[in-house]
């Protein structure tokens, strides 16, 4: 069949047309995935130059050993709330993790053993948290469980806890804790104004990207 020279060059031009645009799109979703790379290794970095992260993070930090001082407390932490895999009848496990931990000088830190644990296993702790108050609470007073244990092998006389919000949603939580019941603050109204605008500052920080 003879084809006019026209119909040729229309052919061809539809040719190079969808050539070009397959050609285009292979090189757009590659810069897109080179992009995600690069992001993705930028986000995990620590950048020697600084970075919105590390300024985040030496803030909250600065802001947690600046209670823990401020309220006589021994130690003074961040937890965040996060997923933990499911369960075999399909139900999520609810875990958090300690990320931030300041202890007074000879006090061990070990938020490094306290890591996807299981929030039903502090659901004592959850409880309280879940109240708001920024008070102190005594060991002593507590009904016998596994928080309850946890402090007491731990020596802690103590503690006061305040969750971590995010709209309505807890994301976490920062908590106090004292050895030494002649180390509590003796005002409980400076104590409740010092704890609650650390909080609102490091709820605030985490907020920022």
């Amino acid at each position: 069949m003879w084809l006019s020279p026209n119909l040729w060059f229309d052919i061809g031009m539809g040719i190079s047309a969808v050539s070009g645009g397959l050609i285009t799109g292979a090189l757009y979703t590659k810069s897109r995935i080179l992009s995600k790379q690069r992001q993705e290794v930028e986000e995990a970095a620590i950048n020697s130059k600084g970075s919105s992260f590390q300024s985040k993070h030496s803030i909250i930090h600065e802001t947690l050993t600046s209670l823990r001082v401020k309220t006589g407390a021994d130690k003074a932490r961040i937890g965040h709330f996060h997923n933990g895999g499911k369960f075999l009848d399909g139900s999520p496990m609810k875990k958090f993790s300690i990320t931030h931990e300041s202890c007074e000088r000879g006090v061990p830190y070990d938020g490094g053993q306290l890591q996807n644990i299981l929030v039903t296993m502090f659901w004592d702790l959850m409880e309280v948290m879940r109240q708001d108050k920024p008070k102190m609470f005594l060991t002593e007073d507590m009904a016998d469980g596994y928080f309850r244990s946890y402090l007491k092998s731990n020596g802690i006389e103590a503690y006061a806890i305040l969750p971590i919000m995010k709209q309505d949603l807890y994301i976490g939580f920062i908590e106090l804790e004292w050895l030494d019941l002649d180390k509590l603050p003796k005002s409980d109204l400076a104590f409740r104004s010092i704890f609650v605008q650390s909080k609102d500052d490091i709820e605030l920080e985490l907020a920022l990207r």
